[in-house]
């Protein structure tokens, strides 16, 4: 095998929540869950989904719905901080 290199390739495969129609609320909710996976800082996704909130780009029942069904207890509070820094005028 001259010249050839074994390439090797590592995937994670795990269960996670899944809705049958998955939204944009949902990959919002879902980049919060798999930040370091990533390579994002959590910081600065609560920033951005604030910013997105007040642009209104994201139905908010909607993403409030899937943060209480899709998110963990770190995720959540964050999620509502954007909330309330969205609603700040800034």
């Amino acid at each position: 095998m001259r010249g050839r290199r074994k390439v090797w390739c590592r995937f994670v495969l795990r269960r996670v929540a899944f809705p049958a129609k998955p939204s944009p609320e949902w990959f919002a909710v879902g980049m919060f869950q798999r930040a370091e996976q990533a390579a994002a800082s959590r910081d600065e996704l609560e920033d951005a989904l604030a910013r997105a909130l007040r642009d209104g780009r994201f139905d908010l029942s909607r993403l409030r719905r899937m943060a209480e069904r899709y998110g963990s207890r770190d995720t959540q509070p964050r999620i509502s901080t954007a909330f309330d820094a969205s609603a700040r005028v800034g």
